[in-house]
């Protein structure tokens, strides 16, 4: 399942979520992996043809995707300060407290 983070309702089920079982309970950060697409994801994200709710479809979700996904993250922690970590992001998203890491899958032959 992918949620719909265009669609106000989906996000804040996220949101709340987050904030209840998670953030309240001690956690500070968090690492938003899966969240590009990429070829090194070995198929799992949805299809370009897929229809969302809100009336995105799968390729352009998958431009917002990233970032959509921070503000929902960003969103559960509230005044709680955080540094968390992003496997993909956008130029808009550069002020948010999300590093950048990588993913090296290292093939030994």
């Amino acid at each position: 399942m992918v949620p719909d983070f265009v669609n106000e309702g989906a996000k804040e089920v996220f949101v709340q979520y987050h904030k209840k079982y998670l953030v309240d309970i001690g956690i500070d950060g968090f690492k938003l992996d899966e969240c590009d697409g990429s070829d090194l994801t070995k198929g799992w994200s949805f299809p370009d043809y897929t229809q969302f709710s809100s009336g995105i479809d799968g390729k352009q979700i998958h431009v917002l995707f990233e970032i959509l996904y921070q503000q929902a993250i960003l969103r559960s922690f509230e005044e709680i300060e955080t540094l968390s970590e992003v496997r993909s992001s956008g130029v808009f998203a550069a002020s948010y407290p999300f590093v950048l890491y990588i993913c090296m899958n290292l093939m030994i032959s």
